[in-house]
Parts: C-alpha cells; structure tokens; sequence
C-alpha cells in the first residue's frame, strides 16, 4: 500500500473512498474520478505533525455532457479552505481534482503541480487499473 510507504492517517481505500465520494458531489455531471496520486510534503520527506495530505487528480466527465449549454466543473476541491462540510471525517486530506480537459490543458503548459502528479507522485488511484481488475473478477479468469 501506497500510504503505508509515506506514514499516513489514512489507507488507500480510505483515500480512494473519499476521492469518490468528494467528486461524486461536486456536480450532476456524473464525474468519475480516475487517476490520483499523494503530493506535497509527504512525498518529499518535510512533513510536520501539523501537515494535511495533498492529494491531486484528475477525473472524467461523460463525453455527452458536453454537448449541454452548462460545462461540466473543470475543477474539484475539497478541505483547501478549512473542512469543507460533509467531509470531517477526512479533514486532514486537501484534494484537488482537474477535469481532464483542464487536466490536458495544465499539462501541456507545463504546470509543475500536474507534472509532480504525473512523474513523482505515490499513486492511490488509478482509474484505469480498478477498471481492469473489475473486468477479471467479474469474466472469472482471461484465458491467454
């Protein structure tokens, strides 16, 4: 586990529960989180006792929504200012959560807080892989 690695409060399943739960009810879009990693003073070793866990990401909106006249949330946070309320029970974790339009967009202007996500940060989510794993414990085994 990934969170084991860096000392935290909180699991990776904890992480990734409040991931959900926080981009879930940031809009109607129907936004599914995909990729989110732990940033910030935990990762390089200069953390306090005093330090909230940075976690940042990226998540998806349905390719349809789009086509409505009101654009999906382009960004989601969570706990930054002080708790944000609903979320006490996490109220050490500060997330940050780019649609991945803005996500592209702050990638390809090289904005050193999404290239720290991308190439140094320890991963607690990745989208993509929980997809996989879903897809081979519900089709029994992948016969090769």
């Amino acid at each position: 586990m990934i969170t084991d690695d860096l000392d935290l409060q909180y699991s990776d399943e904890e992480i990734r529960d409040f991931i959900g739960k926080a981009v879930a009810q940031a809009s109607t879009h129907q936004q599914q989180p995909r990729f989110y990693a732990v940033t910030g003073s935990h990762v390089y070793g200069f953390e306090s006792p005093n330090s909230d866990i940075d976690v940042r990401g990226v998540h998806v909106t349905p390719a349809e929504k789009y086509a409505y006249l009101q654009t999906p949330v382009d960004e989601v946070t969570v706990n930054m200012d002080g708790t944000t309320e609903g979320f006490e029970a996490y109220a050490e974790i500060d997330l940050r959560s780019y649609e991945l339009k803005k996500f592209g967009s702050l990638l390809a202007k090289a904005n050193y807080n999404v290239i720290e996500l991308v190439f140094e940060a320890p991963t607690v989510m990745n989208g993509l892989s929980l997809e996989m794993d879903a897809q081979k414990r519900s089709s029994g085994s992948i016969s090769r």
